[in-house]
C-alpha cells in the first residue's frame, strides 16, 4: 500500500490474488470485486495484445519485463514493470500518457529539424552559450575538414575554426548575442580549415532560449564565400587595370612630343593632338584636310609618299612607315618619321588611318642622337603590343591586325573562315562574354588564347559595342599577359618563401630603410618587443635600441654596412612594457638597398653569466658551511673532486679517504646515478649508503650539473631520511587499521538499523494492527448513545492509523525493506518517487539494467549515498530538478546525481570538513570505490561515484 504505482498480483492461473487501491481506481473496480477472478475473463480485449504477450514472456523466461504500452480503450500510455515469481506474476504500472505524448511530439519535431539541418546546402553548427559545439551537419566537415565527433570532443573547437586575426570580430558578434542585445546577427570572417587553408565564411546566427527566455545556445548557418570573394577581388583588379590602361593612353597622347593624328577617309578631315596643331599653327583641326597637308609636304617627298600609301592600301597592310619633310607655319623645314596604322572595313577598304609623326630633324644632325632617337622610336613602336579584332554578334570576325596572325599562327584566310569562340578553350564563357558586351555595352575578361599549334597563352581581352556599317559589332583588343601571370606566380612564390623563412626564424628579424625606419618585421620580433607588427612599422630603430657613444670602439659605423660587411653588436633594447633587455644585433645591407637586422635576446645568457660569477664567489661559503653532507662528483672519471665537513662527519671518513673513493663505494644497493640520469638536470632519489663503521643509512640524494674548477661535475647533496621512512611505514599501517575498524563499525550500524527496522515493522506494527482491530470490535459491540464516547473511539482509531504510518516511515528510513526484497534498482526508483512526492522537486532516475544483484555492502553504500545526496538537495540546493543515472557493466558500477540548484565552491566546503560529504566519501572508499563532487556557484552540483564490481554480478539489461 505504500507504493504510489498501481500494483496487481496474479497466480499461475492468471487469477487476481491482490490489487492495491491505486490499481482498483485505474480499473474502476473495487479491491474485493476482482480478487480470485481471471484477468483474461474480466478483460478479454487484452488477449492477443502486447500486455498479454509480455505477461507470458515474463512467465516463460522468468525474467522481469519493463514496457511502455498504449491502451486503446482509455487512450492512455502506461509503463508496466512485470516481475515473475514462483507463485505467479506481479505487475507495477502507472500512467505516463502526458510524458509519452510529449516525447512523441519532441521526436517528430526533432526529426523535422534534423531533416532541414541535413538537407541545407550550408554548414549547420549548434553551440551552447560558452560557446562550445554540441551539434553539426555533414557540411561542417566539407567546409572545415573537421568531423562532428572531433568538434564535439574539443571544448575550444569553435575558436579553432576562426582565423586568429578575425577572432575579435567573432567575439564581438557572440557577445552581442549572449548579452541579449540581439536575437540574431550576421558576420563575415576568415576561417581556417583542418588542412590549414584560410577561407572566407558568412555566419548567420540565431540564439536559442528556454521557456524562461534564458539563452541556452546559438545556432549558426555557415556559407563558404571564398570563391565569390576571389571573383569580386579579381573583377576589381581587372576594372582598375582597364582604367589605368585608358588613362595611360590619354596621358601618352597629351604628354608625348610626337604629333599624333587621325585621318578619316570618308570626311577627308584630319584630327591631331597639341603637337600636331603646333606644327601647322592650327587652333582647330576639324577643317584641316589631306590636301592642305600635301601643300606642306616637300615636293620631292609627295610622289613617294602617295605611291607608298597606294601600295599599302593595295596590299591591305595595316602598318605604314615613312620619312618625309614638312614645312611648318613658320616656314621651317622639319624631317618627320611617320608611323601609321590603317583600319579596313569588312570589304577590305581603308576607312581610317591613325599615325604618329616624330620630329627627327635634330637626329639627322647628329648620328649619335639619331641612333638614340631611332632606338626610342623602335621602342615606342614595339611597345604597342596586342591584337585587334572586330566581330558581329555571331562571332564572325570582320577585321583583325597582323599581331593576331603572328601570335596565333593562323593565316589570313584561316582567320577569315573562323569564329571568335574558336580561339578559346571555354567556348561557353566566350559566348557569354560576347553577349554581355552587346547587352551592357562593354566588358573584359582574362582567358587563355588557343594558338594553331595547340598551345595556350594568357591574354587580357576587352570589348566595346559599336555601330559598324549599320550593324552592331564588337571591337576590342587583346593584351598578352603571360609575363604578368608568370611574374605574379614567381612573386607570390618568392614572397611565400621569404615570409616562411623569416616567420620560422626564432630570432627577431627587422627590415628597414637607409634611415632605419622599419619596413617589415617577423612574428618573433613582435614577441621580442611586445609591440604588434602595425605598431613596429610606425617606429624607427632608435625608438627601441639604446645607442652608445659614437666615439666608442663598439659604435656601429654605417660605412661598414655599405661596404657589404656583416656587423654584429651587443645593445640594450627597450620593450613596449618599458623593460630593458640585452640583445645581439647582426646587421647587413640587402641587394635592394634595405637593411636587415637579426636580433637575438641574450638577457638570459648575460644574466646566467653574471649569476655564475656571483655563484662562484658564494660557493665556498655555502659548500663548506652547509650542515648537510655535500660533495663534488667528477663526470669525467666518476671520482670525488671535493667534500664538505658535514659529509665527513656523517660518513666517518677523513677528507683524504673520501677523495680517494669512487661514488659507488658509498652505495650499498642502488643503480649508479651516472648510468640512468641525464646531465644538466635536477635529480632526486633515495639510496642506501654505508658509513665507514658499516652502518647502513637511507639518504635522499639531490644532484645537479655544475662547472667546478673548469671541469664538469655534479653537486650532490645527501639528506638522512632513515627515521622518516620508518615513521611513514608505521603511519600507513595505522591508517589501514583505522580503515578496517571503520568498515566493521559501518557493517554493525547497518545490521542494527536493519534489525530495528524489522522489529519496529513486525512487532510494533502487528501490535498496532491488533489494537486497531480490538478497538474496532469494541466499537461494534458497544451500542452507546453517548456521542462523546463514539467520537473518542473514532479519534483513537485515527490515531492508531497515523501511528502505523509513522512506524512504517521510521522503519523505512532505518532500512527500506524494498532494498532487501526487490534489490538496488527498485529501491532507488522508490526512493526517487518518494523524494519527489515529499519535496515536490521533479526527480528522474534511470538505469541501463532492470535488476542488479550485488553484494549487500555495495548495495547499502550506493543506496545510502543516493539518500544523502537527495537530502542535501532538499536542504541546501534550492533546485527544481534532479537527475540520477546508474550505469553498470561487467567491471564497475557508476552512479551520477545532478541538480540545477545554486551550487557552491567545493574548495570552501572541503575546508569546512562537512560531515555529510565526508561520510559519503568514506562510505565509497570503504568498498574500494571513488567519489567525486563537481559544483560551481549558480550552475548546480554533480556527484559521481564509481564502484568496482570485481566478480561479475548478475545483471539483467534493459
Amino acid at each position: 500500500e505504500r507504493i504510489t504505482d498501481a500494483f496487481i498480483a496474479l497466480d499461475n492461473n492468471w487469477n487476481y490474488t491482490y490489487l492495491n487501491k491505486m490499481a482498483a481506481i485505474m480499473h474502476n473496480r473495487s479491491e474485493g470485486e476482482l480478487e480470485g477472478k481471471n484477468i483474461w475473463t474480466e478483460y478479454p480485449e487484452l488477449v492477443g495484445g502486447e500486455f498479454h504477450h509480455y505477461l507470458y514472456l515474463a512467465k516463460e523466461t522468468q525474467q522481469p519485463q519493463r514496457v511502455q504500452l498504449y491502451y486503446d480503450k482509455d487512450g492512455k500510455w502506461y509503463e508496466d514493470l512485470i516481475y515473475p515469481t514462483r507463485d505467479g506474476i506481479s505487475v507495477y504500472y502507472h500512467d505516463i500518457t502526458e510524458r509519452r505524448e510529449a516525447e512523441i511530439a519532441l521526436e517528430k519535431m526533432h526529426e523535422r529539424l534534423q531533416y532541414h539541418i541535413n538537407n541545407t546546402p550550408m554548414a549547420f553548427i549548434e553551440m551552447d552559450s560558452n560557446p562550445r559545439v554540441i551539434q553539426g551537419n555533414e557540411n561542417v566537415e566539407k567546409i572545415f575538414g573537421w568531423t562532428e565527433d572531433e568538434l564535439l570532443n574539443n571544448p575550444q573547437s569553435f575558436w579553432e575554426l576562426i582565423y586568429k586575426d578575425d577572432i575579435s570580430i567573432v567575439q564581438d558578434s557572440i557577445t552581442q548575442l549572449v548579452s541579449n542585445s540581439s536575437s540574431k546577427n550576421i558576420f563575415t570572417a576568415r576561417s581556417i580549415t583542418r588542412q590549414g587553408k584560410i577561407i572566407y565564411c558568412e555566419w548567420y546566427n540565431s540564439v536559442l532560449k528556454d521557456k524562461a527566455g534564458k539563452l541556452i545556445g546559438i545556432m549558426s548557418l555557415v556559407l563558404d564565400i571564398t570563391e565569390r570573394k576571389k571573383s569580386l577581388e579579381q573583377l576589381e583588379l581587372s576594372e582598375k587595370a582597364l582604367q589605368i590602361s585608358n588613362e595611360r593612353f590619354m596621358l601618352v597622347a597629351r604628354a608625348t612630343n610626337d604629333a599624333v593624328w587621325d585621318w578619316d577617309f570618308s570626311t577627308g578631315t584630319i584630327w591631331g593632338n597639341d603637337s600636331y596643331c603646333e606644327i601647322f599653327d592650327l587652333k582647330d583641326t576639324n577643317e584641316y584636310s589631306f590636301e592642305k597637308f600635301m601643300e606642306h609636304l616637300h615636293p620631292l617627298d609627295r610622289e613617294p609618299m602617295i605611291n607608298n600609301f597606294r601600295n599599302t592600301l593595295k596590299k591591305r597592310n595595316s602598318l605604314i612607315t615613312e620619312e618625309y619633310r614638312l614645312q611648318t607655319a613658320k616656314g621651317n623645314w622639319l624631317t618627320f618619321y611617320n608611323r601609321a596604322y590603317i583600319l579596313y572595313n569588312s570589304e577590305g577598304k581603308g576607312y581610317r588611318m591613325l599615325g604618329a609623326m616624330q620630329d627627327i630633324t635634330e637626329l639627322r644632325k647628329s648620328a649619335k642622337q639619331l641612333t638614340f632617337e631611332k632606338e626610342l622610336s623602335d621602342s615606342i613602336i614595339n611597345s604597342l603590343p596586342g591584337i585587334f579584332y572586330l566581330m558581329d554578334k555571331k562571332g564572325k570576325i570582320f577585321r583583325w591586325n597582323n599581331n593576331l596572325i603572328k601570335v596565333t599562327g593562323y593565316s589570313y584566310d584561316e582567320i577569315k573562315s573562323m569564329n571568335a569562340v574558336d580561339f578559346f578553350i571555354d567556348k561557353e564563357m566566350a559566348i557569354e562574354k560576347i553577349n554581355a558586351v552587346f547587352l551592357i555595352g562593354e566588358n573584359s575578361q582574362e582567358a587563355q588564347l588557343v594558338l594553331k599549334n595547340g598551345q595556350w597563352v594568357p591574354y587580357y581581352f576587352t570589348g566595346i559595342a559599336i555601330m559598324y556599317e549599320g550593324e552592331e559589332c564588337l571591337m576590342g583588343v587583346g593584351i598578352d599577359i603571360s609575363e604578368r601571370v608568370k611574374s605574379q606566380k614567381e612573386l607570390k612564390k618568392s614572397e611565400e618563401n621569404f615570409r616562411m623563412l623569416i616567420e620560422q626564424a626564432s630570432d627577431g628579424i627587422f627590415i628597414c630603410d637607409r634611415y632605419l625606419q622599419y619596413l617589415d618585421v617577423n612574428t618573433s620580433a613582435t614577441v621580442l618587443t611586445g609591440y604588434s607588427k602595425e605598431e613596429l612599422l610606425q617606429m624607427n630603430m632608435f625608438d627601441q635600441v639604446i645607442t652608445v657613444d659614437p666615439e666608442s670602439s663598439d659604435a656601429l659605423l654605417m660605412d661598414d654596412l655599405f661596404n657589404g660587411s656583416v656587423v654584429i653588436r651587443e645593445r640594450q633594447m627597450r620593450c613596449k612594457d618599458g623593460k630593458i633587455i640585452d640583445v645581439e644585433i647582426s646587421a647587413k645591407l640587402l641587394p635592394d638597398g634595405r637593411f636587415q637586422g637579426i636580433v637575438r635576446d641574450i638577457t638570459a645568457r648575460k644574466a646566467a653569466a653574471e649569476a655564475l660569477r656571483l655563484s662562484e664567489n658564494k660557493y665556498r661559503l655555502l659548500f663548506t658551511q652547509n650542515p648537510m653532507p655535500m660533495w663534488m662528483l667528477s663526470l669525467t672519471d666518476n671520482s670525488l673532486a671535493d667534500v664538505n665537513p658535514a659529509a665527513l662527519t656523517f660518513y666517518g671518513y677523513s677528507k683524504d679517504e673520501f677523495l680517494q673513493m669512487k661514488e659507488n663505494d658509498l652505495v650499498k644497493s642502488s643503480i649508479n646515478l651516472l648510468q640512468v640520469k641525464q646531465p644538466g638536470k635536477d635529480e632526486a632519489g633515495i639510496w642506501e649508503h654505508s658509513k665507514k663503521d658499516g652502518t647502513n643509512v637511507k639518504v635522499n640524494i639531490i644532484a645537479h650539473d655544475i662547472i667546478y674548477e673548469d671541469k664538469p661535475c655534479k653537486l650532490v647533496l645527501a639528506n638522512d631520511v632513515t627515521d622518516k621512512i620508518e615513521a611513514e611505514k608505521n603511519l600507513l599501517k595505522s591508517h589501514e587499521e583505522l580503515r578496517q575498524l571503520a568498515i566493521h563499525l559501518e557493517n554493525i550500524r547497518e545490521s542494527e538499523r536493519t534489525h530495528m527496522a524489522r522489529e519496529i515493522h513486525d512487532e510494533l506494527g502487528q501490535q498496532l494492527t491488533g489494537l486497531k482491530m480490538d478497538i474496532s470490535w469494541l466499537n461494534k459491540k458497544i451500542k452507546s448513545e453517548d456521542e462523546e464516547i463514539n467520537q473518542k473511539i473514532k479519534d483513537t482509531i485515527s490515531l492508531i492509523d497515523r501511528t502505523v504510518v509513522t512506524v512504517r516511515r521510521i522503519a523505512t528510513q532505518l532500512r527500506p525493506s524494498i532494498l532487501d526484497d526487490l534489490g538496488l534498482i527498485a529501491a532507488m526508483e522508490w526512493q526517487s518517487e518518494d523524494f519527489e512526492k515529499r519535496s515536490e522537486i521533479p526527480t528522474y532516475f534511470s538505469a541501463n539494467v532492470l535488476t542488479l544483484l550485488v553484494k549487500p555492502e555495495i548495495a547499502t553504500v550506493v543506496f545510502r549515498v543516493f539518500q544523502e545526496c537527495l537530502t542535501n538537495v532538499l536542504r541546501h540546493a534550492a533546485a527544481n530538478l534532479v537527475e540520477a543515472n546508474l550505469m553498470v557493466d561487467e567491471n564497475r558500477l557508476e552512479l551520477t546525481i545532478k541538480d540545477n540548484g545554486k551550487g557552491f565552491n567545493p574548495s570552501e566546503i572541503e575546508s569546512k570538513k562537512t560531515l555529510g560529504l565526508l561520510g559519503m566519501k568514506e562510505r565509497v572508499l570503504l568498498i574500494g570505490g571513488t567519489y567525486q563532487i563537481t559544483s560551481e556557484p549558480g550552475k548546480g552540483t554533480l556527484v559521481r561515484i564509481i564502484v568496482p564490481l570485481g566478480v561479475q554480478q548478475q545483471v539483467i539489461a534493459s
